[in-house]
């Protein structure tokens, strides 16, 4: 997870949410209102294989979001 202590899990069941419906499963994460954010995972992979990566984004609802960037190492 990112360094400014700014990542929440947002779970989606149980008491009614008063943020939003994860896109699939029941858990999202919502990183810092305030400052730049990030999360990351590492995976094994083999250069011969072709993988296919995928992920839902949004912007918070009711925030004001000027950028929203999502990158990959080369």
């Amino acid at each position: 997870l990112g360094g400014q202590g700014g990542i929440d899990i947002v779970r989606s069941t149980g008491a009614p949410s008063e943020y939003w419906q994860a896109a699939d499963g029941d858990v999202s994460v919502s990183l810092n209102w305030f400052f730049p954010d990030s999360i990351s995972q590492s995976v094994s992979t083999d250069p011969a294989v072709t993988y296919h990566l995928s992920f839902f984004m949004a912007a918070v609802v009711g925030g004001n979001v000027e950028l929203m960037r999502a990158s990959l190492p080369p």
